[in-house]
């Protein structure tokens, strides 16, 4: 439900935001968007990690970094997954390219690396939802004691992958969600 949330038409504005490409061991690329703009080092960052089809123009994560911004909590900043937010698909070495997936948690691994390197006094924190709430709560299984993040909260992740797919096919609301899904990359996948 989180997924099909961000497919709801909320106020909408658009936060003017400082992209940062941050470019990928496998020749990927994703951005960070900075509202309003990059902090100094030491300033705690709220790193925000929409779900399936979402990019940081979504109206659940715009809302999001505006309360962390005025609730002076630190720095939001959201995610462009690879291919998301006018980012193109690229890959090294004529590979073919990775699009963003469930299974991102190196993704999110190399972003937080290279917001550690950046910011190394800074603390990191994030919020994901849905498949961004997925691969969030792999990378800190997979990070272990590790991982770079103070603390983290997934809101409605897909924690049964299989689960999911069994009722997407399996009900009238599952297939329709997965339609609209569906939809969605297919026009991604034609322009």
């Amino acid at each position: 439900l989180a997924s099909l949330f961000g497919y709801i038409k909320l106020p909408s504005w658009r936060h003017r935001c400082d992209r940062e490409l941050v470019p990928l061991s496998d020749g990927g690329t994703v951005s960070v968007e900075w509202f309003p703009c990059r902090p100094a080092d030491g300033v705690p960052v709220i790193l925000m990690l929409p779900g399936i089809n979402n990019d940081a123009a979504f109206p659940y994560v715009q809302h999001v970094m505006r309360l962390v911004l005025a609730e002076g909590l630190g720095t939001p900043a959201a995610v462009n997954w690879r291919g998301l937010g006018g980012l193109p698909l690229s890959a090294a070495g004529g590979a073919t390219p990775k699009v963003y997936c469930g299974l991102g948690a190196p993704d999110l691994a190399e972003i937080l690396s290279h917001l550690r390197r950046r910011l190394p006094s800074s603390p990191l924190y994030a919020v994901g939802w849905s498949m961004g709430g997925c691969i969030l709560v792999r990378h800190m299984a997979e990070a272990g004691e590790g991982c770079e993040l103070r603390a983290a909260m997934a809101v409605s992740p897909a924690l049964d992958v299989s689960a999911v797919q069994r009722y997407w096919q399996g009900t009238p609301v599952g297939r329709l969600y997965g339609l609209a899904i569906g939809f969605k990359l297919w026009l991604y996948f034609l322009s």
